[in-house]
């Protein structure tokens, strides 16, 4: 007599246990589709470059981008690009090993950021804020010159949190860690696709994945991080309430600044203010003074009013002062000579083989147009002379003299708000129901056609110069996104103008730095009496030095506590001080009595002369500057 045994099923347990694990991956699945959704991280052709640094983050990322791409409805390809930063008993083979056997395309940078790290961070000095800094500057060169349109890091949900409490606690600000957002220099957009997934379910799903996790021996041991405490902090609150951190989450997406106390964001002055009656200012509540003079009352026909014109008394005369500035500053050069020298130099490079002998015919092509009834803004080329002259170019020797125009419609969004919040309380009480969303839409966008023929123009003005002899596009502003706005204008006009931020070869904080510590400057070029220190910490302590001998042993002090030179007041023949800036842009650019005395010198009738005269004398010295700045600091060129 035989007995057959039943086969034995698999244990409870393990059934459990891979019945967790892919729920776990079909979550996470959905989480990261809907961030990429709902923020618009990928689009059809994009070039992703996953930074992968060997943690499980990075790794959770790559994989679940990976099974993604299967079924995205949009073609995008996937490199992973790893940076190895030369640390003593890195595993190098760990990450190019794994990459092949999965079969994903992968490319190691290696560049020792080791090395540079434990030089300049003091003993006992947090490495994070510095490494990082490296970090990136590597990975957005290697971006750059392989043309990824995308950067993804593996930053998480608990990661944002992290970094907004940071910003709270040690900043005094309300800011965070996006999910999406452009690099300040204007050419990378960097996305982070794990912002909606737990870290608790990417250590689960690193774990299930047997992911080969590489730990970072850099900073691991620093056990005083400010990030470290504010995630101790994070773990307590979750331990005693659980899916507090899920709360605070879905807070960064819901922000409400009439809740707020930020009067840039929302209009407080405006808020239920009577235009009859005056408002004081704050010197005034301050002082105590008398608030007695009569108002009058706004015309019936006037155009829809910002909040400073709601103000009366002195707030009404500072504000009527800044826009009276703001009209003076936005006058051609001809009505209001003293403006004709630059404020602040924002670089870009062009090749030189690069043909502009059709400037002017093209820019032509683009003027400025008034703003329509029904447009919000309007850009375009104007006469570098001002209304009574044609050109567009205004040309001395090698150097070119442009500028763009634009005019915006301004229209406050709490006016807009404040009225579509009565039409919906109207059509509530009408139909008995509140509006949909589509509904509120449709009524947001017909309100604002409505008000826009009604609203206040802006005209604006930004000047540019373009040195041809050293392929430079010299914007004056301090502003990236207005000198990027300058720079596209001129692609639109010329069809093609491949300009490029100047960009060092070596760091220029460390070559400002030098220059205060006692390294000799480049010929020409002495110490002003400003400068701007940072803490190479998560501290990010910042010390602003203003009338201040850049000698003395006060600043020695902050160079030996690890602090760097971020920004620095300089002087150049005597003739013009400045401001530079670790991002390479000049502000505060002054034009000092030996220069202007050349002008003075001379005999010039009208005031086109006293125009060339100055932009000739601006050109030299820009130049000047700029062929002292490029061996200092290495600045690239553009290759056609």
């Amino acid at each position: 007599m035989s007995i057959v045994l039943p086969l034995a099923e698999p244990a409870p347990r393990a059934r459990r246990a891979a019945h967790e694990a892919q729920r776990l991956a079909k979550r996470l699945r959905h989480q990261v589709g809907r961030a990429i959704a709902d923020f618009g991280m990928i689009e059809d052709g994009d070039r992703v470059m996953v930074c992968l640094s060997g943690g499980k983050d990075s790794y959770t990322m790559l994989d679940v981008l990976l099974q993604l791409r299967k079924k995205a409805p949009v073609e995008f390809s996937i490199t992973a690009v790893n940076l190895d930063q030369k640390q003593p008993g890195f595993p190098e083979h760990v990450l190019p090993d794994w990459l092949r056997s999965q079969g994903v395309d992968f490319h190691i940078i290696e560049q020792d950021t080791y090395s540079v790290v434990s030089r300049v961070v003091p003993e006992g000095k947090t490495m994070c804020s510095l490494c990082s800094r490296l970090r990136r500057g590597a990975l957005y060169t290697y971006a750059a010159e392989h043309g990824f349109t995308r950067i993804a890091l593996g930053h998480h949900r608990d990661d944002m949190v992290a970094t907004f409490f940071l910003n709270l606690f040690f900043h005094a600000k309300l800011s965070g860690m996006p999910p999406k957002l452009l690099s300040d220099d204007g050419r990378h957009v960097v996305i982070r696709p794990l912002a909606y997934v737990r870290e608790d379910d990417i250590a689960a799903y690193a774990d299930a994945r047997a992911f080969p996790i590489i730990p970072c021996n850099l900073c691991g041991s620093q056990e005083n991080l400010q990030r470290k405490q504010v995630q101790k902090m994070m773990r307590e609150w979750e331990r005693e309430t659980p899916g507090r951190i899920d709360q605070i989450a879905r807070a960064l997406g819901d922000i409400r600044p009439s809740q707020l106390a930020d009067p840039k964001l929302f209009d407080f002055l405006g808020l239920g203010h009577r235009d009859a009656a005056a408002t004081a200012d704050a010197h005034g509540w301050l002082a105590g003074e008398p608030h007695d003079a009569p108002s009058p009352a706004t015309p019936p026909d006037a155009p829809v009013p910002q909040s400073p014109t709601r103000m009366r008394g002195p707030t009404a005369v500072s504000a009527a002062r800044r826009r009276a500035q703001a009209d003076l500053d936005s006058l051609p050069p001809q009505r209001h000579p003293s403006r004709m020298f630059f404020r602040n130099l924002t670089l870009f490079r062009f090749p030189l083989s690069l043909d502009l002998e059709g400037l002017e015919e093209a820019l032509a092509t683009q003027p400025l147009k008034p703003v329509g009834p029904l447009e919000l803004s309007s850009r375009g080329f104007v006469p570098a002379l001002g209304r009574d002259s044609e050109a567009f170019a205004h040309r001395i020797g090698d150097a070119a003299w442009i500028a763009v125009g634009g005019e915006d419609r301004l229209l406050p969004a709490a006016v807009v708000n404040d009225m579509l919040a009565h039409r919906l309380d109207e059509a509530e009480e009408r139909e008995g129901r509140r509006p949909g969303g589509r509904a509120r839409k449709r009524m947001k966008e017909e309100l604002v056609h409505e008000l826009l023929p009604r609203a206040f123009v802006r005209p604006s003005r930004t000047d540019a110069m373009l040195d041809l002899k050293h392929g430079l596009c010299i914007v004056d502003t301090s502003s990236r996104k207005n000198a990027e706005a300058v720079v596209s204008a001129l692609r639109q006009a010329l069809g093609s103008f491949p300009a490029l931020p100047a960009n060092a070869e070596i760091a220029p904080r460390s070559v400002l730095t030098g220059w205060i510590a006692g390294e000799p400057l480049p010929e020409g070029l002495s110490l002003g009496e400003e400068c701007e220190l940072k803490d190479g910490s998560d501290t990010g302590a910042i010390v602003k030095c203003q009338r201040q001998d850049l000698g003395s042993d006060e600043i020695a002090h902050h160079l030996e506590a690890g602090k760097q030179v971020t920004r620095l007041a300089l002087v150049l023949d005597d003739h013009v001080s400045f401001v530079l800036g670790e991002d390479l842009v000049v502000r505060k650019l002054k034009f000092l009595d030996g220069a202007v005395e050349q002008l003075e010198s001379g005999d010039r009738d009208d005031l086109h002369a006293e125009l060339d005269a100055r932009f000739a004398l601006m050109s030299a010295e820009v130049r000047r500057l700029f062929e002292i700045l490029e061996p200092a600091l290495k600045l690239s060129r553009v290759d056609a």
